[in-house]
């Protein structure tokens, strides 16, 4: 992005949110009846002003904040006996609260308005469809089973996959009656689950508790596997074919594959395919489809007869040379029947899952090579890595993949957008603000570092990043940046908004406002504090984009 359109996104994000911050304090004193003085973007030298009224309003040349000056701010400044009333230290105490907290206040609630336009770009939502359903869990044993969609539950219309997702996370334990369209049918009776209680896991040692049932949206592509001697296999296809068409019909999802194959009689089936091939493309290893064409003719005239063609989930695609399951024996083509002897039917949702738990100990492998049953023991390989946020954790890999992708998501319209929009404005403006709000506890107990903070070149950064993203994405980002505001404003250090809180609620306690004296005094330690952390904030920033400062201004000279 250019620079100039980079400082107007970075300009219009935080002179935004300064805005919105400001323009609560100035609401609610004129709501009160203060006298506001001056109304102020920025700081330092005035740029350019004009009074409306009682009021000057100002755009200063420092674009790091603002301020709303109010009558009776400045101590031992002379009042007339009608300016007294107005005068902001003269209110009761409860009005003071309110005016100073309405800022911060202001950037909590943005967030919720700016995450509802975001929302209300979901015209079409992800179709309520079953992809993947994991044995033995309640999806399973309510009789859910891929290619299913699930049209209500308990009665009520859930069109999406996040209408029932957001059902199921709320009713842990409790007993759901399922709508279900099975094969473009209604099932004349519901099917009963009850999401278990799952705790997740979330940044920082979070946990939330979720309702699950256990089952993936997402609906896998149709790649085969191919057994030797088999019609499939006499046709010319290998493992690993994806299948596109079967007789000139488009064939998008294993599911429908299956179904179809499970009807086959003895006639001929023209079979579409791509088949992948590995290509080292220097920084990564990626699969190219060519186009290629069967005729399958199954064994046998009965219906479901035999072609050979099969589920190529579990076969290893990719096995890292000098990988801990390469030097124990695994090898492309293999196909993982067991850990630990627990059978395995997905790769990502059961294999993945199980290597994770006790990742540093031995784990026993089974698998089928050219149709013998083999056993190999390993252990994953170990590495320690700090995440964006500075935390290091130990990571257990087990590098070895399939080859699985994912259809196209079958999308419906959002029936209920408005609703829809409000219900996940709410949700995730909760979330974010829990998200932030423990990671500055973190910050503060040395368990996330401080070189994850970031200042005005961070800022500059991420707004231009945003702005490429579109309007959508520019304004998830100001809502990200006003929840942090927020929350920064409201810590008790004098100078900041929640400084000056705390010495309400101190007056509160006391029953009288606190001396003059210490609060000048906390004031100087508090702007003292600011003027470290903005030293230290500018000091992560060159550290992390010296680099691109020194390029930029070597390009300016040349």
């Amino acid at each position: 992005m250019a620079f100039g359109s980079q400082l107007v996104a970075t300009i219009v994000l935080v002179g935004g949110l300064i805005l919105v911050h400001e323009f609560g304090h100035f609401m609610w004193a004129k709501i009160f009846g203060v006298k506001v003085l001056r109304f102020s973007m920025g700081f330092g030298p005035k740029l350019f002003g004009f009074r409306r009224g009682e009021t000057e309003y100002v755009l200063a040349a420092i674009p790091l904040g603002g301020f709303v000056k109010m009558l009776g701010e400045d101590h031992g400044e002379p009042l007339s006996p009608e300016d007294e009333k107005r005068a902001f230290h003269k209110q009761p105490l409860w009005k003071r609260f309110v005016i100073v907290f309405a800022g911060p206040a202001m950037n909590l609630v943005f967030p919720v308005v700016a995450f509802f336009f975001v929302f209300l770009g979901h015209t079409e939502l992800r179709a309520a469809s079953v992809g993947v359903v994991l044995p033995g869990r309640p999806a399973a044993r309510a009789g859910l089973a891929p290619g299913d969609r699930i049209v209500s539950v308990d009665g009520v219309a859930t069109p999406s996959f996040p209408e029932v997702q957001d059902v199921i996370k709320a009713s842990a334990g409790k007993r759901l009656a399922l709508g279900v369209e099975r094969h473009g049918r209604r099932l004349q009776r519901p099917l009963y689950a009850v999401p278990r209680r799952a705790v997740v896991p979330m940044a920082f040692g979070v946990k939330q508790t979720h309702g699950r049932l256990d089952f993936v949206a997402a609906h896998p592509m149709p790649i085969v596997s191919v057994e030797a001697d088999s019609p499939a296999a006499a046709a010319g296809m290998r493992t690993f074919d994806l299948v596109t068409h079967l007789d000139g019909e488009v064939v998008a999802r294993r599911v429908d594959l299956e179904r179809r194959l499970g009807t086959a009689r003895g006639d001929p089936l023209r079979i579409d395919f791509l088949r992948p091939e590995r290509v080292d493309a220097g920084f990564a290893e990626i699969a190219v489809f060519r186009p290629g064409l069967a005729r399958v003719i199954p064994d046998g005239s009965a219906e479901g007869a035999r072609t050979g063609l099969g589920n190529a989930e579990m076969i290893a695609w990719h096995v890292p040379d000098g990988s801990p399951e390469w030097r124990a024996g695994l090898r492309p083509g293999d196909e993982i029947l067991s850990l630990d002897g627990r059978r395995l039917g997905l790769w990502t949702y059961e294999l993945r899952d199980h290597l994770s738990k006790n990742g540093d100990r031995e784990r026993t492998l089974g698998y089928r090579r050219a149709g013998a049953a083999v056993t190999l023991r390993f252990r994953m390989e170990t590495r320690d890595d700090p995440d964006e946020l500075g935390q290091t954790g130990r990571r257990y890999l087990f590098r070895t993949r399939n080859l699985a992708i994912d259809a196209p998501d079958e999308l419906v319209p959002n029936e209920h957008l408005l609703a829809y929009a409000a219900r996940q404005s709410i949700r995730k403006t909760g979330e974010v603000l829990e998200f932030l709000s423990v990671m500055i506890v973190r910050l503060f107990q040395g368990r996330v570092s401080f070189r994850t903070v970031g200042g005005p070149l961070t800022l500059y950064d991420v707004a231009g990043r945003a702005a490429e993203g579109g309007a959508s994405d520019f304004l998830f980002t100001m809502a990200l940046v006003s929840l942090n505001l927020a929350l920064v404003n409201l810590l008790p250090i004098p100078v900041l908004d929640g400084g000056h809180l705390f010495f309400f609620l101190c007056e509160a306690v006391l029953r009288r406002p606190v001396s003059l004296r210490t609060r000048e005094v906390a004031s100087m330690v508090g702007l003292s504090l600011i003027l470290l952390l903005m030293i230290f904030v500018f000091k992560n920033d060159f550290e992390r984009f010296g680099p691109a400062i020194v390029s930029f201004f070597e390009r300016l000279v040349s």
